[in-house]
């Protein structure tokens, strides 16, 4: 269980399977209850046969809960995140490149939020969806 005001960041390159890990634990949170009243803050809300960069809040047992699949250009990262925070989200769950980190440390120092990194090193003999789908595991039993 988490205390409150945590950042949970994917943190992987390009096409390793950030949106698709996030997608992943949405989805399990949704389909296990665990998440309500969600509400998009921007794009499409994720289902399993769409995964595209998306943003939105729902309530777990942590208050607003926000998540942010958008990690590879910092600008709208920042914005998005940003928004999250400024909404009032106590745990936010987002994608990051890794050579890209900055704007969640900064995000971090700035409104007191610790950082659970999820880094992705997926070895060379487990598939991309075994892999996303461990990682998603992982991030789902933080909110059970």
């Amino acid at each position: 269980m988490l205390p409150q005001k945590y950042i949970i960041a994917v943190l992987g390159d390009a096409y390793e399977g950030k949106t698709t890990t996030i997608n992943k634990t949405f989805n399990k949170l949704a389909g296990s209850k665990i998440i309500s009243g969600v509400t998009s803050v921007w794009g499409p809300l994720p289902s399993p046969s769409n995964v595209v960069d998306f943003s939105l809040t729902g309530i777990t047992k942590y208050g607003l809960t926000g998540f942010l699949s958008q990690g590879d250009q910092i600008c709208y990262t920042y914005v998005n995140l940003e928004k999250l925070v400024q909404m009032g989200c106590q745990v936010i769950v987002c994608a990051c490149r890794k050579r890209n980190p900055d704007t969640f440390n900064a995000v971090a120092r700035e409104y007191d939020f610790s950082i659970i990194w999820i880094k992705f090193d997926r070895p060379k003999d487990v598939s991309k969806d075994e892999y996303t789908d461990e990682l998603s595991n992982k991030i789902f039993y933080l909110f059970k």
